[in-house]
């Protein structure tokens, strides 16, 4: 846990951030994992692979949020990936999943929401009221 811990801090720092995306050592690593810095960037990368029969969770880099601001921005920001998945290619597939019972329709991309990111750390009323909200825009999808 110690571990886990050093490891998100450390990559919390900025310059550690720009030497990790930057550096010719790290990129192919991050390119594997990362689509892009942006969602710009990320979104037809994320196309191409639904193309491919992937499925695809845009992540919202990052860990926890330091004030009530940072939270909204990232619930925000949450809310920006979904209309965007909504008006891409990505969205206008479906594939059957087998699950037990039967299978489900499942959508190749969506997005992974963090409670941290959502405020949990500056309350549970916080990040619940940003998780629902964007709960609430994933349903008009």
């Amino acid at each position: 846990m110690i571990g886990r811990t050093l490891i998100l801090k450390t990559a919390a720092w900025k310059p550690i951030e720009r030497l990790v995306r930057r550096s010719f050592l790290f990129r192919p690593l991050v390119k594997r994992f990362i689509a892009g810095d942006t969602l710009e960037q990320a979104l037809p990368v994320c196309e191409e692979l639904v193309k491919r029969g992937f499925f695809v969770s845009l992540d919202l880099l990052g860990e926890n949020t330091n004030s009530a601001a940072e939270a909204t921005n990232a619930k925000n920001e949450f809310i920006r990936m979904l209309d965007a998945i909504e008006k891409s290619p990505a969205s206008k597939t479906t594939r059957i999943v087998p699950f037990p019972g039967g299978g489900r329709s499942i959508e190749p991309c969506n997005i992974s929401i963090k409670l941290t990111q959502c405020g949990l750390d500056q309350g549970e009323a916080l990040a619940g009221e940003n998780l629902f909200e964007v709960l609430e825009a994933a349903k008009k999808h």
